[in-house]
């Protein structure tokens, strides 16, 4: 693997682990040359085939990588997916262990900056990651008491932060340091996503694996959040940079919201509303508020399903599997559900 091989004898090592599904062969080449162009040179690939159709061993002929596969036959979710990634990396005893998805490719210098953050820090470092139509995603905080994103008093602070700055000429200051952009080169953050993160061994061994009753989605939000609750740092380097290859499902396309789209399979709303739910309500330190947040932001999707849908009788299906899907995130009902596999 002389490709891969660190030229940074004196500096930390690193091994990448990178999570693959479905017919994302040409994505998974991406990733791949992106990481044998780094300026900070890895030690080692790790490569989970989660039940991929296409020949992972071809694509990494092609780019010239030897890499180790752990493989299941079929997609076990990504919180299994990456388990078993991070297990065999850890394996490896490499000081930090790099995570990717197969859609993500960093561009040239991204782990030489985030390595050079985490000697600076010694904490965990995240990538600013740029999806085609959002560009940078610089999410990572979370809301006390909110549900899917929606809370009626950050809402109401920040229409009150807007008034008394049209109006008094002051908020101004909270309204910047709220704002998407910032000048700062490096920002810390509650919460991470799996793609684009910089983690010590030693530190993933004190915090344990993902859950994998999560099965797929917020199931990395749950395991970085583990790092804050354990006294550590998530820092993101904003110079850092990986791209999105594919873009997300969570961008709107026409007039319904992705939530309730039928552009969305039941398998992405049901774990994604469900496994969210489970940790908002767990998180929340007034109950009341939470629920009145489910209550709102259930009431719009609703009535977003009912003035936008063409097929009423498939919106009340969905909209059914997403009030079971909260009600079994509130009850901590997690785990497979095989009657939504075949709709992704």
């Amino acid at each position: 693997m002389s490709s891969l091989e660190s030229k940074f004898s004196d500096k930390p090592s690193v091994c990448v682990v990178i999570v693959t599904y479905g017919d994302r062969g040409v994505l998974l080449a991406e990733v791949l040359k992106g990481i044998v162009a780094q300026t900070y040179k890895v030690s080692c690939v790790v490569i989970v085939n989660n039940g991929a159709s296409y020949s992972i061993e071809d694509v990494l002929v092609q780019c010239g990588v030897d890499a180790r596969l752990v493989s299941f036959e079929s997609n076990k979710g990504s919180a299994e997916g990456y388990a078993a990634g991070i297990c065999a990396a850890l394996s490896t005893k490499m000081d930090l262990l790099w995570l990717l998805d197969d859609d993500n490719k960093p561009e040239t210098n991204a782990l030489e900056k985030s390595v050079k953050l985490y000697q600076a820090t010694k904490d965990a470092v995240l990538c600013t990651r740029l999806t085609p139509g959002v560009g940078r995603r610089i999410s990572g905080r979370t809301t006390i008491n909110g549900f899917l994103g929606f809370n009626l008093l950050d809402d109401a602070f920040r229409m009150w932060l807007r008034f008394s700055h049209r109006f008094f000429g002051c908020g101004s200051r909270e309204l910047n340091d709220n704002s998407a952009g910032g000048k700062t080169s490096t920002e810390v953050v509650d919460v991470a996503p799996y793609g684009g993160l910089l983690i010590p061994a030693s530190l993933v061994q004190r915090m344990g694996l993902p859950r994998t009753d999560f099965v797929t989605y917020a199931d990395d939000t749950e395991w970085t959040s583990r790092i804050v609750h354990a006294g550590g740092t998530i820092r993101r380097c904003r110079d850092a940079l990986v791209i999105d290859l594919e873009n997300s499902w969570h961008l709107r396309s026409g007039p319904l919201k992705p939530l309730v789209s039928p552009d969305v399979g039941f398998y992405r709303m049901y774990y994604g509303v469900r496994n969210q739910t489970y940790l908002e309500f767990r998180a929340a330190s007034n109950k009341f508020l939470f629920f009145l947040n489910v209550a709102i932001r259930t009431s719009v999707l609703f009535f977003n399903l009912m003035l936008f849908s063409s097929d009423k009788s498939a919106s009340l299906q969905r909209f059914q599997i997403f009030m079971k899907a909260i009600a079994d995130g509130v009850r901590g009902r997690l785990g497979h559900r095989p009657e939504y596999e075949n709709d992704r």
